[in-house]
């Protein structure tokens, strides 16, 4: 969500996605050398940026009751609460990947600052509600029914629930959704960033957000723009998955022939990971089918 976001900000030319990111934050960080963190190094994970035991530590149950914005500047800027120096890495900006969750809070930050609304808004104006997911929000407040009860397990086949938490740093994978929901926006991106006739992105964006930068390291098989690739039995598919307490998710779809799959769990399973990477290979048999 945050690359489509970003796709569409782009569009509407409020950046480029090689501008400093700096210049549209109400705080200045503290990165350790002078070279500019750009909207490209934050949605490709090449910030330097590194999530930390303060990154964990944000976790409460219920919604967040500190700001996105306060977060991050009590953890980027030296002096805040939050901040080490180890917040950031020795190198440059672009130098290396290293997955950041704060990063990518950062980057939704910074969408909408430059969009004039807070990025759980600008979502549900520019993509949720477009789309007609109506049972998809990233706050507990803003959902019409109660989400699923995530479940982590208690030794052997016992399962305790989890509580329902948040955390302030929402954009990097608070969304609450349904399976019906994350189908229709995998069926836009998959079709060129269009559904049912509603359009939220040109099919030039899409393409190019889902471009694989080889020069980029990545923790899958390619690095685009926030979405990653990765090769399933010889098929380059798109996507992004995720993990958290009681919960699993997996979002991929193929370009070449449109078909996408959705896997959501609300706990993670104890199994070998290749056995949900053989599920997914199983989900793509049935939609092809």
């Amino acid at each position: 969500f945050v690359g489509v976001a970003a796709m569409q900000g782009v569009e509407a030319e409020r950046f480029d996605l090689n501008d400093p990111i700096g210049p549209v934050l109400p705080f200045e960080m503290s990165a350790p050398n002078d070279a500019p963190i750009r909207f490209r190094h934050v949605l490709t994970h090449h910030s330097g940026i590194r999530d930390s035991a303060e990154y964990g530590q944000a976790y409460a149950q219920g919604d967040p009751t500190v700001a996105l914005g306060d977060y991050l500047a009590s953890y980027l800027v030296k002096d805040g609460a939050r901040w080490r120096s180890s917040h950031f890495a020795g190198h440059a900006p672009g130098a290396r990947f290293a997955y950041s969750n704060v990063g990518a809070a950062l980057a939704g930050f910074a969408l909408g600052e430059v969009a004039g609304v807070p990025f759980s808004d600008l979502v549900k104006r520019d993509i949720l509600e477009p789309l007609g997911m109506a049972d998809s929000a990233y706050y507990l407040a803003d959902l019409p029914t109660p989400p699923a009860v995530p479940y982590d397990r208690d030794g052997g086949d016992a399962f305790a629930p989890w509580p329902q938490y948040g955390y302030p740093t929402y954009p990097d994978g608070m969304l609450r959704s349904s399976a019906r929901d994350m189908a229709r926006y995998v069926a836009a991106m998959a079709n060129g960033g269009e559904l049912e006739g509603t359009r939220v992105l040109t099919e030039a964006s899409v393409d190019q957000m889902v471009t694989v930068d080889p020069d980029l390291g990545t923790d899958e098989d390619g690095q685009a723009i926030v979405w990653a690739m990765r090769e399933l039995e010889g098929r380059p598919l798109i996507g992004h998955n995720g993990l958290d307490f009681g919960s699993l998710c997996e979002v991929w779809f193929d370009p070449e022939s449109g078909d996408g799959i959705v896997l959501l769990m609300n706990g993670f399973p104890s199994v070998p990971f290749g056995e949900v990477i053989d599920l997914e290979a199983a989900l793509f048999e049935l939609a092809e089918g």
